[in-house]
């Protein structure tokens, strides 16, 4: 589990994704896609240049267009000790 906190207008949230990975060589961004949160019943929602995701009519998180790819204004929160799990995981490899 990957908790993230996201702030939508002016409000903080912790949002969680399960069954997911978090990589932490891939630099400020990671990848979230669409067909998860579909998945997971979120709506995801397109426009132009900006993009909710939406569960029971309650917005989640906004990303906006920037150069082709959607940032989602929100900062990981990850455990330590998920952290040294994955890094035993790839060593092992």
């Amino acid at each position: 589990m990957i908790k993230i906190s996201i702030t939508v207008n002016g409000t903080s949230k912790l949002f969680e994704l399960q069954d997911v990975y978090y990589v932490l060589d891939i630099g400020t961004n990671n990848l979230l896609l669409v067909t998860y949160m579909v998945r997971k019943r979120y709506a995801v929602n397109f426009g132009t240049n900006i993009c909710e995701i939406s569960k029971s009519e309650s917005i989640i998180g906004k990303a906006e267009n920037k150069k082709e790819l959607w940032i989602l204004d929100g900062n990981p929160i990850i455990p330590d000790y998920q952290v040294a799990h994955v890094v035993r995981a790839l060593l092992s490899i």
